[in-house]
């Protein structure tokens, strides 16, 4: 029976799902097993790459969230729109659409995982494994080039309208890695 804690904000019943992909759109990272309502960051905070990256793995680079992630010294977020650091904005909001495009073409090949596709009539821990095994079966059609019919890319999405974290949520540390990053190569 799905109850209402599988309801999320748009207000529809949804499992929610995390995911980290390259530049060819390939699922490196995919977690699904949480209702609709369990907030992006909580996700990330108990999933196995948090605790591999907060453990010292992956430090060669970073991953980019949304406006639904706390920065984090493992995770860069967007600034605010009137941000003077507009060069990483730039940046940081191109390179996330990325995972954008990703879910997009992963949902056109899987019209069932979109909304405006319908819906998977299935106890959640079964639309977990469908959900899943359809990011494999998308992986592997980006491997073999199997093209999509009558796919065509979505135009970029707008930057990320984006509220600061408050100042006592943020460890002045993690601020400064991504302050850093700013410095080093955006100035």
């Amino acid at each position: 029976m799905i109850r209402n804690i599988c309801m999320c904000q748009k207000g529809f019943h949804a499992i929610n799902t995390m995911a980290v992909c390259n530049a060819q759109l390939l699922f490196t990272n995919f977690v699904c097993r949480w209702h609709g309502c369990v907030h992006d960051s909580a996700i990330f905070n108990t999933s196995m790459l948090h605790a591999h990256l907060a453990g010292g793995g992956g430090r060669n680079g970073w991953l980019l969230g949304d406006r639904g992630y706390g920065i984090q010294p493992c995770l860069l977020t967007p600034f605010r729109p009137d941000s003077v650091y507009q060069r990483y904005q730039r940046a940081h909001t191109k390179t996330r659409n990325t995972i954008e495009r990703a879910f997009g073409l992963w949902k056109a090949r899987f019209r069932c995982l979109d909304v405006s596709g319908g819906a998977l009539q299935f106890e959640p821990s079964r639309c977990c494994t469908i959900i899943t095994s359809t990011t494999v079966l998308h992986n592997m059609c980006i491997f073999d080039n199997t093209p999509l019919p009558g796919y065509e890319e979505q135009p970029p999405r707008e930057p990320d309208l984006v509220t600061e974290v408050p100042g006592h949520l943020q460890s002045y540390a993690v601020v400064l890695v991504r302050d850093r990053l700013i410095n080093d190569v955006f100035n």
